[in-house]
Order: C-alpha cells, then sequence, then structure tokens
C-alpha cells in the first residue's frame, strides 16, 4: 500500500504474519452476495430485476438498439463501480468533489466472443490538487469489485480528469431525465 491509500483490512497490535493471514483470508473470502433475476420473450425484449428495479433490456439474436444489451450492461457495471468508488472514497480520504461524470468505450472481438478491452475516462470537479485527484483514482482502482473484476479478464485503462468549476463535457451526462442540468 502506498501512502495515503486506505486500507479495508482493519490491523492491529497482532504480528505482521497474523495481519497478512487475516487480510489475505479477508481479501479471498466472499462477504457479499447478490441476486438477478431476468426473463425474456421472443423477439428481443427482456427484463432483469435488480435491487427493486426492473430494467428493460435487449435480449434479441441481433441488437435492436432500443434497449441496453449485455455489453452495453457490462459497461454500465463497470461505470457504476467507478462512481459509487468515488463517493466512497471522498468520504474516506475525505475528498471533496461537486460533480463526477464517465464515459465506458469497449472493444470486443468476434471469434471467440469476448471484450478484449475496457477504456474509461472520469471527469470530477473538484479543486483538490492533481496529487489528491491522483490518490483518488488509485484507490477506486484497486478497491473496485468490478475494476478487479474485469482488469483480471480484459485490458482495463483510463484516466481520471480534474476540472475546476462546474462543467462537465459529457453532454449526455450532463443533462439529467427531467431537464435539469446536473446528476439527480
Amino acid at each position: 500500500m502506498t501512502r495515503g491509500e486506505v486500507s479495508l483490512c482493519p490491523t492491529s497490535a497482532r504480528s505482521g504474519a497474523q495481519t497478512g493471514a487475516m487480510e489475505a483470508k479477508a481479501l479471498s473470502s466472499p462477504s457479499t452476495t447478490y441476486r438477478v433475476r431476468g426473463v425474456s420473450r421472443p423477439g428481443g425484449h427482456g427484463r432483469i430485476r435488480c435491487a427493486a428495479t426492473d430494467v428493460k433490456i435487449d435480449t434479441g439474436s441481433v441488437s435492436g438498439g432500443f434497449r441496453p444489451g449485455p455489453a452495453e450492461l457490462l459497461c454500465a457495471s463497470l461505470a457504476a463501480c467507478l462512481l459509487k468508488n468515488i463517493e466512497r472514497y471522498s468520504e474516506l480520504l475525505p475528498f471533496e468533489y461537486e460533480t463526477a461524470a464517465v464515459q465506458v468505450d469497449a472493444e470486443r472481438q468476434d471469434w471467440p466472443p469476448q471484450m478484449t478491452a475496457l477504456r474509461y475516462r472520469i471527469e470530477i470537479v473538484t479543486n483538490e490538487t492533481p496529487a489528491r485527484v491522483d490518490l483518488l483514482h488509485r484507490n477506486i482502482r484497486k478497491y473496485g469489485t468490478i475494476t478487479n473484476t474485469l482488469a483480471a479478464v480484459c485490458d482495463l485503462s483510463g484516466e481520471m480528469v480534474a476540472r475546476s468549476g462546474r462543467s462537465v463535457t459529457h453532454p449526455d451526462l450532463a443533462t439529467s431525465w427531467n431537464g435539469r442540468t446536473g446528476i439527480d
């Protein structure tokens, strides 16, 4: 762990070997489970139920482009992980920011069908120093469940760019569904 990173495994007066064994066990033992249910009808109309929300999805053999398919949902999962960890580490470090936006781009190969690369760009509105922005970025990459999972199976890379003021340059993310500026 480098200076300034937040450790998620508690330490105490135990020996280094005991602490290392505890951290290894904590890091290798699943402590949280998730369940998602899905249903599909002919014609590519599907629905995923996660938490208390239904998400309409494209389950057709050819993408209709009217609903997110598995690839977009994977990208959305990465985006959600990055944004959730920005919030989490902004409280732990602490780190002050006004808004954060992320764009994820994925590359897929046809055979064998798989994602080969995921790239992201986070834009964060903050008055924190570049060193603190880098610290936040290192923490969200190192301790993100989805980022760690995806990095183990494909090329995952990205950047965090800090902006001062109130503007974020992702025009489709700068306006929420109700038409107001900002993220609701």
